[in-house]
């Protein structure tokens, strides 16, 4: 009976899932990844530089969480607007692309080497570029 009761509840868990996010293709797989990776490098960040804070630990995972309410909003009205999954691909493309920035951020922060290219453009999107 127990082993019904936990199919039953995988079933609907996938289902709702799947309903919130659309399919678990490779996109959505990056974007696991992607906020995953981030957020342990920030914990990472924050040991090597002696700033753990379990207020910014929970304010940063909360953001995470946030990323994927979006996701599921962005594919929600794709669905209701009958746009072809176009929402949620930009959607998730838009937070691979922050995720990756925000390691970048932290990988630098931490003073390990990238390449200075790479470090300009940072600096220029976070508005500390001067010219």
């Amino acid at each position: 009976m127990g082993g019904i009761l936990i199919k039953g509840l995988v079933g609907v868990i996938i289902s709702v899932t799947t309903y919130l996010f659309g399919a678990a293709d490779n996109l959505l797989l990056a974007l696991i990844a992607m906020v995953g990776i981030d957020f342990v490098t920030g914990i990472i960040k924050a040991v090597v530089l002696k700033e753990l804070n379990s207020k910014k630990m929970f304010a940063g995972g909360a953001q995470k969480v946030g990323v994927f309410f979006v996701v599921a909003v962005a594919n929600l009205i794709d669905g209701v607007l009958e746009l072809g999954g176009v929402l949620r691909t930009v959607t998730i493309s838009y937070f691979i692309a922050n995720e990756g920035m925000s390691l970048l951020e932290n990988w630098a922060l931490m003073g390990l080497p990238i390449p200075d290219r790479l470090r300009t453009i940072l600096a220029q999107l976070q508005g500390k570029h001067k010219e």
